[in-house]
């Protein structure tokens, strides 16, 4: 037979470890995300390439995959240059938009212990081709080096 008096312990315990770990990600989180901000508002990814991950496709490819140049958008979009994020990868402000959306969601969701931001529960399969064609489309004609393509590459 179980110890009876064992049984509240341990639930007590794990509720002090779940409210402490939720503690921590509700504080460490922000501070993470603002100091990666930050560092990309502060570090220029085009003058400092060496400071920041390269993408491996490019690398491996020499090509350009649908998300080159998302980190030069940020320090541009952190800087208001809008006409230099968009050339820098023009898929980037609806990008950081759903991420943000997301971000923000999970975040409250653990703040207030429900949900606060609308997330559909389920993505209807035409959505989720027709990401999966704009990616492809995307990536194929950012890589065509003749103009107006040429366009689509990152500085």
């Amino acid at each position: 037979m179980p110890d009876l008096k064992s049984v509240p312990e341990k639930t007590d315990a794990k509720r002090a470890y779940l409210r402490t770990g939720r503690l921590i990600f509700l504080i460490g989180a922000p501070v993470v995300l603002l100091g990666g901000l930050m560092y990309v508002f502060f570090v220029d990814p085009s003058e400092n390439p060496r400071d920041f991950v390269p993408c491996l496709t490019h690398a491996l490819t020499g090509l350009y995959c649908p998300g080159c140049g998302n980190t030069r958008a940020l320090h541009a979009l952190l800087h208001l240059h809008f006409v230099e994020m968009l050339h820098d990868n023009l898929l980037f402000p609806l990008t950081a938009v759903a991420v943000l959306w997301l971000l923000a969601s999970g975040y409250l969701r653990v703040l207030f212990g429900r949900r606060i931001l609308w997330l559909p529960d389920r993505v209807p399969m035409p959505i989720w081709i027709l990401l999966c064609v704009v990616l492809i489309l995307f990536t194929v004609l950012r890589n065509i080096p003749f103009y107006p393509f040429t366009l689509l590459a990152p500085i």
